[in-house]
């Protein structure tokens, strides 16, 4: 007895009906079932039916995300189709295989088989199809995140939809506008048009198209961070996708809810989404959109936790998919990941190219809300200079703020307020952290609110440390400095040490000429031989060529023997040339030869010497000016001045303070118990307010005088703290309440531009001002942007 009875040849023919009502109400797992019981038809029925189950079975299949074997039965439906003349079947066949293709990856042959099938179609004159054509080429122009011109598109299909009055196409147009507005980031738009889309397909027989409109509004909602209308959006999505057994859409819902959940800090469970999205990706499409798009999702999870070498292999093999596909849109995520794990190891200069490579890429395609995130993390990386990075950081606010992503925007300022942290911009801190924490409360953020008040305690420590403790690793022994000018002219010396070229230092009295002079010397290759110093103003004329050049016996009276001068002095070393605009011009023009030559000749001689010295030359005046009023030769300015420094007042670097005093106060003897007194911030107040006209000297002077009338004892910091406490009371009555406002105004302005890289209408927001009015005091203070900006 057999245990199935087989079905007469007739069955296939009877049931055909049957399953494509089940196709069309897109019940394709009830659909698959059905056909896979007509097999053994097949081959008794006519070639008409057997071309239609097999037509069937490809939507079937593709409905089911097996897009292989769909492929396969298409092709055999259309080589049906195509014998027996079926002009509509055969159109039928090459839409769907146009489909097919496009979940396959492979964009160039699905756009081939549409534009087919629109042929055939204008042939027979069935509108309705021609439409549904175009809206999958359509979603060609989508994979290629080329949204505008999908969006042209979809508005002219739209149009021809609802000129023939189907509002089926109607809604599948509107859920597809709304897709290509999210990702231009046009979100209102999104959200019209997706609504207006799942209105239609809750109806009965359109589960499929409503699990896709949920699926897209709950990434809208998750880009706006309504993470309560996401998470109802992807579990109602859930239930239809395990109802319908929708592999595609399964897909799309766990990298859906793995973003959810990185984003939440649930790093574990994102890894497990990701990971069943690629699953899923690799077995229907191995080369299609799914895959690029869950590894370049997983290389982000990677990069999160430090894993660099993970995360740069997942990327790679995403960009080499996303190049494949021609998906524009994942490129420029993927080089913006690049660009991250490049920064993180070290590589500056691939960073550098990777983030420029992400903008431009998603420029180009209008992709608002992935350029602003790559905004944001070209902000945060050290490949970038300070300057570089506050221009990125900006430009996010600016994007992020067109598409009102407050929660993104506080992001933004959290970023800078980090950056200023980082360069010790303490006073410009305050008004980004309470944009960010104001912007996170009307998100409800509450761990990133955490966030900020853990920050506002690191300030603190920060700015403590800053300014009341020395450091021990210094960039020269020799001299003293956390400030940021100090540290690059101290880089700047490193690199120039070594070689012979010509030093001119520039600062006030007092700012430390000579020990950077010696700190050149004494790091350079020359440190074995000799440092020769002359002051020039506080030798005669008369006497200066003589110090310089030496003198033959005779060459004047009292002249009883020959005598080297400096330059011979210093042979192999260096020679220091403290006040060189104070040298006389008859000298200039000796000095100049000695200089250029390489060789001088002692007064009362002829016989030329040759000379090997390095020359660095200092000046507390304006030496262009001495060169206008004809006191100083240019060509001999310009000898000197190869290489230039310019030294910064102390008041300019007022973090080196605390460092000088303990230094100082080492110096001259005092007790170290006694100098952790300095530990208290109250103790030195004074000192770093106070403005240092004669600079280091002063300072130093000012510790000595201390020191010895205090004896050393404790008592010698009473007066540390009591010393300006009189000058301060005499400041304020000198200065009428008029002139105190002027200059609190002032630097209130000055230091909203500073923060604001000079962008006055973001400046004026900060002060609560009008722009017009902002700037009427701009130029009532006269200020102007600099070429390079101070500390404030």
């Amino acid at each position: 007895m057999e245990k199935q009875t087989k079905t007469s040849p007739k069955a296939l023919e009877v049931k055909l009906p049957w399953i494509e009502s089940l196709v069309e109400e897109q019940k394709f797992k009830e659909a698959w079932e059905e056909i896979k019981l007509l097999e053994d038809q097949k081959k008794l029925a006519d070639p008409f039916p057997i071309g239609h189950l097999s037509y069937l079975s490809a939507v079937s299949l593709y409905g089911l995300g097996q897009y292989q074997k769909a492929k396969e039965k298409c092709q055999e439906a259309f080589d049906i189709f195509k014998e027996t003349g079926e002009n509509a079947r055969m159109a039928q066949t090459q839409y769907m295989m146009g489909r097919i293709f496009l979940a396959l990856g492979n964009l160039r042959n699905s756009e081939m088989h549409l534009r087919d099938a629109i042929s055939t179609y204008r042939r027979i004159g069935d509108l309705g199809q021609i439409i549904r054509a175009y809206n999958i080429i359509a979603r060609i122009h989508f994979v290629n995140s080329d949204f505008k011109k999908a969006i042209e598109t979809l508005k002219q299909a739209l149009h021809l939809a609802e000129k023939i009055g189907d509002q089926k196409f109607v809604s599948l147009f509107s859920g597809n506008l709304g897709r290509a507005y999210t990702f231009l980031g046009q979100w209102e738009e999104a959200e019209e048009n997706l609504l207006e889309s799942l209105r239609y397909n809750q109806t009965p027989g359109n589960e499929t198209s409503l699990c896709r409109d949920q699926l897209a509004l709950g990434y809208l909602y998750l880009l706006r961070r309504e993470k309560g209308k996401a998470k109802r959006y992807f579990e109602d999505a859930f239930q239809l996708i395990q109802k319908n057994g929708l592999e595609r859409e399964l897909a799309i819902y766990h990298e859906y809810s793995g973003i959810l959940a990185f984003w939440e800090g649930e790093y574990k469970s994102a890894e497990k989404h990701y990971s069943q999205a690629l699953q899923i990706g690799e077995k229907i499409a191995p080369c299609g959109d799914l895959v690029n798009q869950s590894l370049r999702l997983l290389a982000e999870l990677e990069f999160s936790g430090k894993e660099y070498l993970k995360a740069l292999f997942s990327c790679q093999r995403s960009l080499k998919a996303s190049l494949s596909l021609g998906d524009k849109l994942e490129e420029g995520a993927d080089y913006r990941i690049l660009g991250q794990i490049h920064s993180a190891l070290g590589e500056k200069q691939k960073a550098k190219e990777y983030f420029t490579k992400s903008i431009n890429t998603l420029q180009e395609i209008g992709a608002k809300f992935e350029l602003a995130f790559t905004y944001l993390e070209a902000g945060k990386s050290t490949s970038f200079d300070y300057y570089q990075r506050l221009g990125f950081l900006s430009n996010a606010e600016n994007e992020f703020s067109w598409l009102d992503a407050k929660y993104f925007v506080g992001e933004v300022n959290l970023a800078i307020a980090l950056l200023l942290l980082e360069n010790e911009e303490f006073d410009k801190i305050p008004v980004f952290l309470s944009r960010a924490q104001t912007l996170f409360e009307e998100s409800g953020e509450k761990n990133q609110l955490l966030k900020i008040n853990q920050l506002k305690q690191n300030i603190q420590i920060a700015k403590n440390r800053k300014f009341f403790q020395i450091e021990k690793d210094f960039r020269s022994p020799s001299i003293l400095t956390k400030n940021g000018q100090m540290l690059k002219i101290l880089d700047k010396i490193n690199q120039i040490k070594d070689s012979d070229i010509n030093i001119l230092l520039i600062g006030e009295t007092g700012t430390g000429k000579d020990v950077l002079a010696k700190a050149i010397h004494f790091t350079s290759k020359r440190k074995n031989n000799k440092f020769v110093a002359l002051n020039c103003s506080a030798v005669p004329e008369s006497l200066l060529e003589n110090e310089l050049f030496g003198h033959k016996k005779g060459a004047y009276t009292g002249a009883t023997c020959d005598e080297t001068g400096i330059f011979e002095e210093a042979e192999g070393g260096t020679l220091y040339l403290d006040e060189i605009a104070d040298v006389p011009l008859s000298v200039q023009v000796k000095l100049l030869r000695a200089i250029e030559e390489k060789e001088i000749i002692r007064l009362g001689d002829t016989k030329t010497r040759k000379v090997n010295v390095r020359i660095i030359s200092s000046t507390n005046r304006d030496i262009e000016k001495e060169i206008t009023g004809g006191a100083f030769r240019q060509d001999l300015f310009y000898r000197l001045n190869a290489i230039n420094i310019k030294i910064p007042p102390l008041r300019e670097r007022k973090e080196d303070i605390p460092l000088l005093i303990r230094h100082f106060l080492k110096e001259y003897g005092v007790k170290e118990e006694l100098i952790q007194a300095l530990d208290n911030p109250l103790n030195l107040q004074g000192f770093v307010e106070h403005d240092w006209p004669g600079n280091i000297r002063e300072l130093e002077n000012e510790i000595k005088r201390i020191v010895v009338l205090s004896g050393g004892e404790k008592c010698s910091f009473c007066m540390m703290m009591n010393k300006f406490k009189e000058k301060e009371g005499k400041e304020k009555e000198v200065k009428s309440l008029p002139d105190r406002l002027a200059q609190f105004e002032k630097e209130q302005i000055l230091k909203a531009l500073i923060i604001t890289n000079w962008i006055q209408v973001k400046a004026a927001q900060i002060l609560n001002i009008d722009e017009s009015l902002l700037r009427y005091k701009m130029k009532k203070y006269g200020m102007k942007k600099q070429g390079e900006f101070n500390s404030a």
